[in-house]
């Protein structure tokens, strides 16, 4: 499976990397370029180790306590061999706001290093961990983000989220750093919470005497999701805006990431969310409106797609949970005056033999706190083939 031929090979990678000693400042005796380059080396096995494990729901091998490289000194110093290293983790952004003129690479880094437990903590429990730790003090999770969220404010002037900003770093070569500061910035802040959004157990046939599945569900969780997921729509929508040709270029794994999770969140909001109208308020503008985002990610996927296959296992992984989601509950709220514009993957809801409505059955089964499936195992085009994903 391709999924686990990445991490096979990350897996070789980080052996030698720390076989090599890349992981501390053991390297005198090499030119300042030489140096960065093995320092450059170590992150990159430290962000795919990471990664490959979020994507295919595995254990982080790399213990950061061990790592004690400098962050990767700015591209100028980088492209004329400057001896001039970039900061060490604990000093990059100690003061809010702080114009130190680090590179960007630099706080996508740490920005991607402060992400990683949240991600590891989704992996290791996700529906199965108790949503009141979410809002406990003391808890991991809280503390997690809580330094996700000093980040931010310590953010330089420079970096912040804005249309000028985003327009500075593109012309200087920068957006991809800059979009997934943010991008996962926003996805650590609702990743967590929205494995617990309430799900509702077997429809009976009266729908308005349907019940949640746990009696303790904190309105602040569907706030916080969908709060986070119209501010990744928003910063699409701005990048789509700006940046030329931001539908056919592949922008990174970093910002697909949050696409998936976004869309999850999106898709509970149009099925679910009219049937718990107790804990929140969603009119048919904004159910069409959750629809209409939806789309747009799969547009974007699609997009990104004919020059990268991963984009289209993404896109097949929310197209099997639209799926899910109608065939649990499409039948108790599918509106027939609603045309669905996303005819790309949908089947017709009328069988042809007798006329009788009917839903699209999942062709995978899905349990509590599995996430998304195995990218290999999801329904696909026999021309496509799946052996180079993430290798």
């Amino acid at each position: 499976m391709a999924t686990s031929k990445a991490w096979l090979h990350i897996g070789l990678a980080v052996r030698m990397a720390q076989t090599l000693r890349m992981r501390n400042e053991y390297s005198g005796r090499h030119i300042p370029r030489k140096r960065e380059i093995r320092r450059r080396t170590f992150w990159a096995c430290v962000i795919f180790d990471r990664l490959v494990a979020y994507c295919t729901f595995r254990t982080q091998t790399i213990d950061l306590a061990l790592v004690g490289l400098h962050l990767p000194c700015s591209d100028i110093a980088f492209a004329f061999g400057h001896d001039s290293p970039g900061p060490k983790m604990h000093e990059l952004g100690t003061r809010p706001h702080q114009d130190d003129g680090k590179s960007t690479l630099s706080y996508f880094v740490k920005t991607f290093i402060l992400w990683s437990p949240i991600a590891q903590a989704y992996v290791d429990g996700g529906r199965r961990v108790s949503p009141s730790s979410l809002y406990d003090l003391s808890s991991r999770h809280w503390q997690n983000l809580a330094v996700i969220k000093n980040w931010l404010e310590c953010l330089p002037e420079d970096l912040h989220w804005s249309e000028n900003n985003l327009r500075a770093h593109l012309s200087l070569g920068q957006l991809s750093h800059f979009t997934s500061v943010h991008l996962l910035i926003q996805h650590a802040l609702f990743l967590a919470h929205h494995e617990h959004l309430p799900q509702l157990e077997d429809l009976p046939s009266d729908i308005s005497s349907t019940a949640l599945a746990s009696d303790v569900t904190n309105p602040d969780t569907i706030t916080t999701c969908m709060t986070g997921a119209n501010c990744v729509i928003n910063m699409l929508q701005l990048i789509d805006a700006v940046v030329p040709g931001f539908r056919s270029t592949p922008p990174g794994i970093c910002s697909i990431i949050p696409v998936v999770t976004t869309a999850s969140v999106l898709l509970w909001f149009q099925y679910v969310s009219p049937l718990v109208d107790s804990l929140v308020q969603s009119s048919q503008s904004d159910i069409h409106r959750a629809r209409s985002d939806v789309d747009y990610l799969l547009s974007l996927l699609d997009g990104w797609s004919k020059t990268w296959v991963l984009a289209k296992a993404f896109a097949s992984s929310i197209r099997l949970l639209d799926d899910f989601y109608q065939s649990k509950y499409g039948r108790a709220i599918r509106d027939p005056t609603v045309i669905d514009i996303n005819t790309t993957h949908c089947q017709s809801l009328k069988e042809q033999g007798n006329g009788t409505e009917s839903v699209v059955a999942s062709p995978t089964p899905l349990c509590d706190g599995d996430g998304f499936p195995e990218i290999t195992g999801i329904p696909r085009e026999p021309t496509i083939k799946f052996d180079s994903l993430l290798v």
